[in-house]
């Protein structure tokens, strides 16, 4: 299943983030590329730069983690990930199953589900399931706004409310938001599968695209520096 190369990939994250070298170079050099794209929060070290400035003793800190988590592990667009419903979720032992309804690459609304590793690095089923309860949420929209008293309403959270929540916790770990999007959850996991050397077709077991040429683009950055023509004599 292509969810197992997110599993593999965090485990090595985490031993990354957690050393003193790390801590040390949190702020990093943005991205170029030749074409605007989205700037990716990959798995390896961006990602983690975030969660570290999410709290964890508030209702909103457990609902933005758990927020930025399912949105990468499950390359979920905006309007999907704010569309979850409870109803929609299925715990188990490896991690959750997350059905989706229409969505941009199944206008026909059959349906879809995404199966979400929870991870040892990142946890991301635990992290939803204890927001979720925390929340008091039976059924409805899981991802739902949260009062200035720390409060949870009843109304979901919106599809731009997402790129809000990204570009806020990247501010924090000293990122360039000028470069970050709600999208950039959806990027960053295809690209750490390239990086991780997982192939298109798994890529888009995960993240649904229909047309191979939507990922080739993510894989071809991903691959600038393996195989590479100078190797072996440089």
């Amino acid at each position: 299943m292509a969810v197992t190369l997110v599993s593999s990939r965090m485990t090595t994250i985490d031993a990354i983030v957690n050393s003193e070298a790390w801590h040390q170079r949190i702020r990093l050099p943005s991205l170029r590329s030749a074409r605007r794209y989205p700037q990716r929060l990959a798995s390896d070290r961006r990602h983690h730069a975030l969660l570290a400035h999410v709290p964890r003793d508030t209702l909103q800190g457990k609902r933005d983690r758990a927020l930025l988590l399912l949105g990468f592990a499950g390359a979920f667009r905006r309007s999907e990930l704010v569309g979850i419903e409870r109803e929609h979720l299925t715990f188990n032992d490896k991690g959750v199953d997350v059905f989706l309804g229409r969505s941009k690459t199944d206008q026909e609304g059959k349906g879809q589900s995404v199966a979400i590793l929870n991870g040892k690095a990142f946890a991301v089923a635990e992290r939803l399931r204890e927001w979720i309860e925390a929340a008091e949420i039976t059924g409805g929209p899981i991802f739902r706004r949260v009062s200035r008293g720390d409060n949870v309403m009843g109304d979901a959270l919106t599809a731009q409310s997402v790129g809000l929540i990204v570009k806020r916790y990247a501010d924090a770990a000293g990122l360039d938001v000028s470069k970050l999007s709600g999208h950039s959850l959806r990027a960053g996991f295809i690209t750490s599968a390239a990086d991780n050397r997982a192939s298109i077709s798994r890529i888009m077991e995960v993240s649904r695209h229909r047309d191979p040429r939507s990922v080739e683009t993510y894989v071809r950055r991903a691959d600038r520096h393996n195989d590479h023509a100078e190797d072996g004599f440089l």
